[in-house]
C-alpha cells in the first residue's frame, strides 16, 4: 500500500525496541534515565504497531473477497478461532 509508511514503520522499530527490555529492570539499581528512556520507547511502538495496521488494511481496501478465496488465509483464520 505505502512504502514510505513501511519504511517508518521498520525503523521506528529498530531505534525504539531495543531499549524496551530495560523495563524489566524497573525498581532495580540502574539509572533513573534508563528506566525513563524504556518506557517512553515502550509506549512508543505504537508508531510500528499503526503503520502495519494502516498498511494492512490499506492493501485490503476493495480485495476483502479475494481474502475469502486465499487458502492460506482460511488456515489461520480456522486456527485463529479454533485457539481461541
Amino acid at each position: 500500500f505505502a512504502h514510505k509508511l513501511s519504511l517508518v514503520g521498520f525503523w521506528s522499530l529498530a531505534l525504539f525496541y531495543p531499549f524496551v527490555g530495560i523495563h524489566h529492570y524497573l525498581y532495580s539499581p540502574i539509572a533513573d534515565w534508563a528506566e525513563t528512556l524504556a518506557v517512553i520507547t515502550s509506549m512508543l511502538l505504537i508508531i510500528p504497531v499503526w503503520t502495519v495496521l494502516v498498511n494492512f488494511f490499506g492493501t485490503m481496501t476493495g480485495k476483502w473477497h479475494e481474502f475469502g478465496r486465499n487458502l492460506p488465509a482460511k488456515f489461520l483464520i480456522m486456527g485463529s478461532l479454533m485457539y481461541l
